[in-house]
């Protein structure tokens, strides 16, 4: 396979450091299940592995109701999101325990994804 570049943000999950891999750089990848990889971040050079599993079922994310009426109109910043990151973004909401942290939650991911529109997309 050639080389692949892209940027990403890393994040946490649990104890493991992720980010998204590009949709392109992903087909590329074909079937295997474990890859060896290596890459920059910052300065600092790394090698590692990545396991995957295929899921190629339709993932459907419910968006609750409270939540779709905050929505900006037309809701491009939470459509630009990956699926797992439109799936975190509502589990958030849904594991609030009162009405105020759920209404505050939503409050926060709307204003978020507000400021998401207004930054310049680099390509």
């Amino acid at each position: 396979m050639a080389a692949s570049r892209f940027r990403a943000r890393i994040y946490a999950v649990g104890v493991n450091r992720c980010v998204d891999v590009p949709q392109e750089v992903s087909h590329a990848l074909g079937g295997q299940t474990h890859i060896r990889v290596k890459g920059v971040i910052g300065s600092e050079a790394f090698r590692s592995h990545i396991a995957i599993e295929r899921d190629d079922a339709e993932w459907e994310i419910s968006i609750p109701s409270d939540l779709a009426d905050a929505m900006p109109p037309g809701s491009a910043a939470f459509e630009a999101l990956t699926i797992p990151n439109r799936k975190r973004f509502v589990d958030r909401i849904e594991e609030s325990k009162s009405p105020e942290t759920r209404k505050r939650r939503i409050h926060q991911g709307i204003r978020l994804l507000i400021e998401r529109l207004r930054e310049p997309q680099s390509g």
